[in-house]
């Protein structure tokens, strides 16, 4: 059983589904810190459709392929000290997605919630813009 803190009291269902994955794939690749590509790709994973609609308004550079998000994921940083960390901006999106909740008059996220937070982010900022830095697979996310 995964320790997933705070988020495990916040999440329901689907969301808690894309959470678990995220750590797991995680703590599988000896990383211990969750990225915001780690989130992007379970999302595209729970519901593909969803996840094109969610970032259809935006100006996705580069375009975000199944073989981009294994590459962003492989490339994210790594934690070695105790717990898993989580990026500032997978936190953004879930403190977004919580606002959504809550003016649904629900007390747990949903996968649609993230979907739906997801879509805000790409919508505001126009463009989530993937950079690579320094390694050949490393990239971080330009809002």
């Amino acid at each position: 059983m995964i320790k997933l803190g705070v988020y495990g009291q916040r999440l329901t269902g689907n969301g808690l589904r894309v959470f678990e994955r995220a750590v797991k794939e995680v703590r599988r690749n000896r990383q211990n810190y969750v990225s915001f590509g780690h989130i992007l790709k379970e999302l595209a994973t729970e519901n593909p459709d969803a996840f094109a609609d969610a970032l259809s308004g935006s100006e996705v550079k580069p375009l975000l392929t199944d073989k981009l998000l294994e590459k962003i994921v492989a490339g994210g940083p790594d934690w070695r000290g105790r717990g898993i960390r989580i990026a500032p901006q997978a936190i953004s999106l879930f403190q977004r997605a919580m606002r959504i909740t809550q003016a649904d008059g629900r007390e747990k996220i949903e996968a649609a919630d993230l979907f739906s937070a997801l879509a805000q982010t790409s919508k505001a900022k126009k463009s989530l813009v993937f950079l690579r830095v320094s390694t050949p697979h490393c990239f971080v996310v330009q809002e």
